[in-house]
This record gives C-alpha cells, sequence and structure tokens, in this order.
C-alpha cells in the first residue's frame, strides 16, 4: 500500500496520462471513421466508373479499363463494413460482366481457328 501522502501524487499522473490516452485514442477513432469515408467516396465513385463499362464497344479498351478499376479498386483501402459487400458485389458485378464480354470474344475467335484444319 502507498502513503497517504503519496497517493495524491500517483492519482494525479495516473489520471492525466489516462486522459491522454484516450484523447489519443479518439483522435485515432476519428481520423479512422474520415478515412472510411473517404475510401466510400472512392469507391462510389469506381462504381459509376465501372457502370459505363457496358457502352464501350472496343474490347481491348473495355478489358483494360476493368482491370484498371479493379486495381484501383484494391489500391483504395478499407470501407464501411455496413456497404462493403453491397458495394462490391455491384462493382464486380460490372467488372465481372465486362470482362466476360471480352472473354466470349477470345472464345469464339479461338473456336475458329481450331474448326480450320
Amino acid at each position: 500500500m502507498f502513503p497517504a501522502i503519496n497517493t495524491g501524487r500517483f492519482t494525479t499522473r495516473g489520471t492525466a496520462s489516462g486522459m491522454k490516452f484516450f484523447y489519443n485514442v479518439n483522435i485515432y477513432k476519428q481520423l479512422q471513421d474520415n478515412d472510411l469515408k473517404v475510401n466510400l467516396k472512392k469507391k462510389e465513385d469506381l462504381i459509376a466508373q465501372a457502370s459505363e463499362l457496358a457502352g464501350i464497344t472496343d474490347l481491348k479498351e473495355k478489358e483494360m479499363l476493368s482491370r484498371s478499376y479493379m486495381k484501383a479498386w484494391f489500391d483504395v483501402g478499407p470501407s464501411p463494413r455496413e456497404t462493403y459487400q453491397e458495394l462490391a458485389d455491384t462493382f464486380f458485378g460490372h467488372t465481372r460482366a465486362a470482362l466476360d464480354q471480352v472473354k466470349a470474344h477470345y472464345d469464339s475467335i479461338r473456336e475458329g481457328f481450331q474448326k480450320k484444319p
């Protein structure tokens, strides 16, 4: 047990460091929430860009844009857990459809080469 004379000094120091700790934790949470909001906005913008892939007729451009959007998606970072699955399903639905069109085109060309001999 501490003597009564020193108890006040330890309590004051402990409270100050505890307050500083919780202050830093609060700032960290606020920064993290802000980062999640910024990442959410970036991912929403990528979904808007990916939705325009259906209107592109040039297959090379469609493939290149799809892959660049997918790379950008993974580079953005985390977004809020509540909306992540819905956003990911929407985004990858658009990019997968575009890449499936490209794959179907290349498969039809490949079939043409295989039938000639």
